[in-house]
């Protein structure tokens, strides 16, 4: 005949408060649902008032975590074993069916009215924050002098800088033949050379000047382009350095959109 091992099953037992001041929580599946079964030590019922039959009703204030046991002439009936008061409470936003043994829990009583600390299990589960989306990066605004130099251009700029056979409208049209918002002026290169590391250059300004009505169209066109850079909120020295500008040539057509802005705002 085979030899059985046996082990044996341990009992699982819960906190009793017995005949002192402890109040005790444990949480039982029955037929039809769980529920919570409250056990009262002795000198908390005296302390209440309550003896054996006495009717109670519960309360719950889910948001403080609370469990309020009260007198009611319509309530469950409270049990007496041995000396310590049982009552059975329905929780019903607990969906965990779980048996959990008894364990001590905090309390006070106030008046003829119990109430108690609910343990974490038993509390109302505060909802997951959603999560939220980061905003995409604002595109650049369209015009701005980084959105034209481009890394291509860049890299065209630094080859032909040095070559004094090139006038600034000669590199101005290799530079706006590659993709990128245009340059208008060739006294942009000016405000761009210093950003990239290269030596001044002479010459630029005055080899091959453009015809005089050529140079009055292209500065009407970069002052109206100047004035909107203005009217978006670009700095001084974004302006000065787009279209190869002075400091003081640039504040004074800032300053003055701004003043605009103001007056037509009033």
């Amino acid at each position: 005949m085979d030899t059985v091992e046996w082990t044996e099953i341990p009992i699982r037992r819960g906190f009793r408060p017995g005949s002192g001041r402890q109040v005790s929580l444990a949480w039982r599946r029955g037929r039809g649902a769980s529920f919570a079964v409250v056990t009262i030590g002795g000198q908390v019922l005296a302390d209440l008032g309550w003896q054996a039959g006495q009717r109670i009703a519960t309360d719950l204030a889910l948001r403080a975590g609370l469990l309020r046991l009260r007198p009611a002439a319509d309530g469950r009936k409270l049990a007496v074993r041995g000396s310590c008061g049982v009552a059975t409470v329905p929780l019903p936003h607990v969906a965990d069916t779980t048996p959990r043994p008894a364990a001590p829990v905090a309390h006070r009583v106030e008046g003829q009215a119990l109430i108690l600390t609910l343990p974490g299990w038993a509390c109302l589960a505060e909802p997951a924050p959603s999560p939220v989306a980061e905003a995409p990066p604002a595109p650049p605004k369209a015009g701005h002098y980084r959105d034209r130099l481009t890394p291509e251009r860049a890299e065209l700029l630094r080859r032909l800088w040095p070559d004094p056979s090139l006038t600034g409208e000669a590199i101005l049209q290799r530079l706006n033949a590659l993709p990128g918002q245009p340059y208008t002026n060739p006294n942009s290169l000016y405000g761009i050379a210093p950003r990239l590391g290269l030596p001044p250059r002479r010459g630029l300004r005055d080899a091959q000047p453009p015809a005089p009505a050529a140079t009055a169209a292209a500065a009407e066109t970069d002052l109206d382009a100047a004035r909107a850079m203005a009217r978006g909120g670009r700095s001084v020295r974004e302006i000065a350095e787009e279209f190869g500008w002075s400091i003081a040539e640039a504040q004074r057509v800032v300053f003055a959109e701004r003043r605009r802005m103001r007056e037509e705002a009033a």
